[in-house]
């Protein structure tokens, strides 16, 4: 089983808070224009025109990626 997503592991995959879009109990992190939302309670989303998608892991994370950007996400 794969690890769930956390703050540490976006950040080891160069994803950046967004201090702007984060707000109380949210915080958003961005790369190129790709924005993951972590909740308090540990959900991870994908947040795009006010739908929000769930990103349980980092394989799930790694596919949305490369379908968004067309390329690896890597460390």
């Amino acid at each position: 089983m794969e690890p769930k997503l956390t703050k540490e592991v976006l950040e080891e995959y160069g994803f950046k808070v967004v201090e702007s879009k984060s707000k109380h109990r949210i915080t958003v992190f961005t790369k190129e224009k790709v924005d993951i939302v972590i909740v308090d309670d540990g959900s991870v989303f994908y947040s795009n025109m006010g739908i929000d998608y769930p990103l349980n892991d980092l394989p799930s994370l790694k596919k949305l990626f490369k379908e968004l950007r067309r390329t690896e996400l890597n460390k």
